[in-house]
């Protein structure tokens, strides 16, 4: 296993001097891996989860930790999508391969690990300090302000999840999961009429994808609207029929028991 670590990190310092590590640009976290494919499976990931596309996200996390096994960036992924969801005993798996893996070489993957570090030792842990951290060495990476959205979300702190996703509005190439996520937090913070105008926008972006009727049926629920929940439900089930049908039915058990 030694003799396994040492040649891999040969490997990886060769990449490294010769160039032909996957690198993003100085403004972005640089992501480090012996498999250029790793990487940009990993992009097409992250992509497909900032769509609410979770399965197929968590697909192509294994698909890149396939063509490199020690892939810091795949296993961080991975291990906090787990602690996001709750499967403490995936999070463990999934960290303690992340604290050994020889590709955590950059600056940022490195504050990354402290804090998954952290998160090992207590789940409740508050890393947004690293967060915050990792805003200020890469301003123009969305990636990095997901990153400190979950961390906010693990604390509960919906002022900070605001102001990270009016941040990130600024800088991304795709704002339709920010309204998403202004919309939920909204609710949070019990502000319906900013939360309902931030589900309008979010359909307003993507109109022919399920998520964004799935996510206004949640806020007509919460406001105990249950024809229109029915009805936004049924909008994304028609649009993908694995999407809002069980809501559905909810929504309008709850809609004949007003009658």
């Amino acid at each position: 296993m030694k003799n396994n670590h040492l040649m891999n990190y040969l490997i990886l310092l060769v990449l490294l001097m010769t160039g032909f590590i996957s690198k993003a640009q100085h403004e972005k976290l640089p992501i480090t891996s012996i498999s250029g494919s790793a990487v940009e499976l990993y992009y097409e990931a992250t992509a497909a989860m900032e769509n609410a596309e979770l399965a197929r996200g968590e697909m192509l996390l294994q698909e890149a930790l396939k063509k490199d096994p020690e892939f810091f960036m795949g296993l961080f992924q991975m291990a906090i999508n787990n602690l996001y969801l709750g499967n403490q005993d995936k999070f463990k798996k999934c960290a303690e391969a992340a604290f050994i893996s020889y590709c955590a070489s950059s600056e940022g993957e490195k504050i990354l690990q402290q804090a998954l570090k952290r998160l090992y030792q207590n789940p409740k842990a508050d890393v947004t300090d690293l967060g915050r951290k990792l805003l200020q060495l890469y301003p123009e990476d969305k990636l990095m302000y997901y990153t400190q959205l979950t961390f906010q979300s693990l604390q509960k702190d919906y002022p900070g999840i605001q102001e990270t996703c009016n941040s990130l509005l600024e800088i991304t190439d795709n704002p339709s999961p920010a309204y998403n996520i202004l919309g939920y937090n909204y609710m949070r913070l019990e502000d319906f009429e900013a939360a309902e105008k931030a589900f309008d926008k979010y359909i307003e972006l993507l109109p022919n994808h399920p998520n964004p009727y799935d996510s206004k049926g949640d806020f007509f629920m919460q406001v105990k609207d249950y024809s229109s929940a029915y009805n936004s439900y049924m909008t994304a089930n028609r649009l993908n029929e694995s999407w809002g049908y069980e809501k559905a039915m909810k929504a309008k058990k709850l809609m004949e028991a007003e009658k």
